[in-house]
């Protein structure tokens, strides 16, 4: 039986990178186009709207509308009770957060997801009295806003997935860290082994360039 896997994760860890990373090891025609924040949400159709194959299926945590069965590599934040008990042939791989990398996880949610979230409706369920007047570019131009929804988002987002988390058991766990490029580990030789199939020079160059671009905007200490 060939496994299928599904890159379970917290948003903002990287994980439609590390689906992509996934999709290109084991052979599958899918590149994600970076934005100028860092994220990798493009995978051919747009920002969240999947993949030019139909081996790869983006969940999110929109299970009900975006799960389709059968698929070989699935990416989601949420999924049902005893799904993977249920469908023995998934692997699950997790990517782990240390706690004390809770904010800058949230962090990078907010300034890679957010600008693509943020309209009027959502300005006026966050606008306090010192807030700038509404624009689409608030959470580039807005430190104000930004460190309000890091504030919240860190224990109702980040820290609620990982405690509702707590006891999941999935086949592989990979960090935060790893993803990113933060440690001595190369994401792609992590997941090649994974899957036991070869690292590309094509991979290996999608990997540099992602985690190069995400350094210079959120890790310049590092």
């Amino acid at each position: 039986m060939n496994s299928r896997y599904m890159i379970y994760c917290c948003a903002g860890t990287g994980g439609l990178f590390l689906t992509t990373v996934f999709a290109q090891i084991l052979g599958y025609q899918v590149k994600s186009t970076f934005s100028d924040t860092g994220h990798a949400h493009d995978m051919g159709w747009g920002n969240w709207r999947g993949a030019k194959t139909d081996l790869v299926c983006l969940v999110g945590n929109q299970w009900d509308l975006c799960y389709r069965p059968g698929h070989a590599l699935y990416y989601a934040h949420q999924m049902p009770d005893n799904f993977i008990a249920n469908n023995p042939d998934m692997q699950l791989i997790q990517i782990a957060t240390d706690p004390e990398d809770y904010r800058k996880v949230t962090e990078l949610y907010v300034k890679k997801a957010w600008p693509d979230i943020w309209n009027e409706e959502e300005y006026k369920k966050w606008a306090s009295p010192d807030y700038p007047p509404y624009s689409p570019n608030n959470i580039r131009d807005s430190k104000l806003i930004v460190d309000d929804l890091i504030n919240d988002f860190e224990n109702t987002e980040t820290k609620a997935w990982y405690d509702q988390n707590a006891h999941t058991k999935p086949a592989h766990v990979i960090n935060f860290k790893t993803v990113l490029g933060l440690n001595d580990l190369r994401i792609e030789q992590v997941v090649a082994d994974i899957v036991q199939r070869p690292v590309t020079e094509s991979v290996a160059k999608y990997v540099k360039k992602y985690q190069l671009l995400n350094k210079e905007l959120y890790f310049s200490n590092v």
